[in-house]
This record gives structure tokens, C-alpha cells and sequence, in this order.
């Protein structure tokens, strides 16, 4: 048994996408929700590498485990497959939130792939950039926002 790539992708994009979704719900759909369950992790301004998996239970189940289940439903992968999307998916996390830059962070917005700039650009200004992974959402919905909005990360 090996990598199937091409589920990895789809497991990527399912998660990604549900995420967005559920990331944009608890910022504008209910605003109670919002402060009790994603908020706390919007103390982080400037967030960091450790930052990253610092949340309320509560968001913790509606943007990680919501997301990993439906996926898994959708996606029959094997082991080794759900283990590579796994890992990429919890370390985008921890690179996502870092307070630097990445060396191929412009291959990365040419692929609408998301870059700790991108996701900075969320935490400072909270109305833009849900996505995590893929950036392609926010693009469609209209509430991608260009990190040179804003000028104090490092990787900018």
C-alpha cells in the first residue's frame, strides 16, 4: 500500500474547505459563537508558530474535528494516505501561524496556497482571509486581503 496522492489533495481540499466555511460561519453568522469559541483565539494579533493549536474546546470541534470527520466520510483513503494528509494539514497549521516568512511563499500565492501572510492579514484585521490551507476561497467569496495591507510581518 502506498500514497495515493490525488486523495491527499482531495482530503486537503475537503477540510480546507469546510474549515473556510466554518471559520466564516463563526466570524459572521452568529455572533455569541463567535465570541465564545473563536475569539479566544483571536487574542493573538501577531500569532506564532505555538499559537497555532491554542483554542477553546468549542473551536477546536467546530474548525478541526467538524472538518476531519466529514472528510474522512467523503474520502476512503488508506492509512498511509490519511497519515501524509495528517501531517501536512498539522504542520500548514504551525506554518500558517508562524511569524515568518516562508522561501516559497511566492510559489505558494501563485498556487492560491496559503502563507503565514495571508493568515497574519486575518488575525490583525478578522474580516478577511478565512481560509487556511487554500486561499481559492476567499478569492471566490471576495474576502481575500492582500498581507501588504498590513506592514509589520516579518515575511511580508
Amino acid at each position: 500500500m502506498a500514497v495515493n496522492w490525488l486523495h491527499v489533495l482531495l482530503q486537503l481540499m475537503i477540510t480546507d474547505g469546510v474549515q473556510w466555511l466554518m471559520h466564516l460561519g463563526e466570524h459572521k453568522v452568529h455572533p455569541e459563537l463567535y465570541k465564545r469559541s473563536h475569539k479566544p483565539h483571536h487574542v493573538f494579533v501577531s500569532p506564532k508558530l505555538a499559537d497555532a493549536y491554542d483554542g477553546s474546546v468549542p473551536d477546536t470541534a467546530i474548525m478541526i474535528l467538524i472538518p476531519l470527520i466529514v472528510t474522512a466520510r467523503l474520502v476512503d483513503a488508506n492509512v498511509w494516505s490519511y497519515m501524509a494528509f495528517g501531517s501536512i494539514l498539522g504542520n500548514y497549521f504551525c506554518l500558517i501561524h508562524s511569524e515568518f516568512g516562508h522561501p516559497c511563499d511566492v510559489v505558494f500565492r501563485a498556487l492560491f496556497v496559503g502563507t503565514a501572510a495571508d493568515h497574519h492579514v486575518h488575525h490583525r484585521k478578522f474580516v478577511s482571509n478565512y481560509g487556511h490551507l487554500f486561499m481559492v476561497w476567499d478569492y471566490l467569496y471576495g474576502s481575500y486581503e492582500d498581507p501588504k495591507s498590513i506592514e509589520e510581518f516579518v515575511g511580508a
